[in-house]
């Protein structure tokens, strides 16, 4: 994986939890782990990295810890039934809030294929049901704190 990356990737979340702990009475957010924020990371990161001209398919899907083979409702296109969202670069799946679901790496990194991920939505399609639709996620109910969280990762990238 491109370290630029990972740099990048870490940037932005330590950002996003540094601002979800300023949040306090926002009950939606878990600072830790970032449950309830993976759309808001990923979104950001998404931005990060093109910046930087990396190119990056932001993801809104569902996460299961056992893996979707064989589950009757695992290809339901309904958004009500999406939970998670991440990103996909290089054919490896990039996820800063994966720590949500027990995972011990701030960046998590898994290939593209991960039966625990099931991608429903992809890029624009995804970024607009996240601004649309999932209202305590959506960046847009944040209007003035995402340009400073991504203003701030960026200038962490470059020290």
């Amino acid at each position: 994986m491109n370290p630029t990356v990972i740099k990048t990737a870490k940037a932005v979340r330590k950002e996003v939890q540094r601002w979800a702990y300023k949040l306090e009475d926002d009950y939606a957010i878990t600072p830790d782990t970032l449950r309830g924020a993976c759309g808001i990371a990923s979104f950001l990161l998404h931005e990060a990295l093109e910046a930087q001209g990396i190119s990056s398919i932001f993801v809104m899907g569902r996460f299961w810890s056992r893996g979707y083979s064989n589950t009757p409702w695992a290809d339901s296109a309904d958004p009500l039934y999406t939970n998670h969202c991440w990103l996909v670069v290089d054919g490896m799946i990039v996820d800063i809030t994966a720590t949500q679901f027990d995972e011990e790496e701030p960046v998590y990194l898994t290939e593209a294929d991960d039966d625990r991920y099931r991608p429903v939505y992809q890029n624009q399609e995804g970024v607009d049901i996240l601004m649309s639709k999932w209202d305590d996620q959506s960046p847009k109910k944040y209007p003035n704190s995402m340009p400073r969280i991504l203003t701030k990762a960026l200038q962490e990238i470059s020290q």
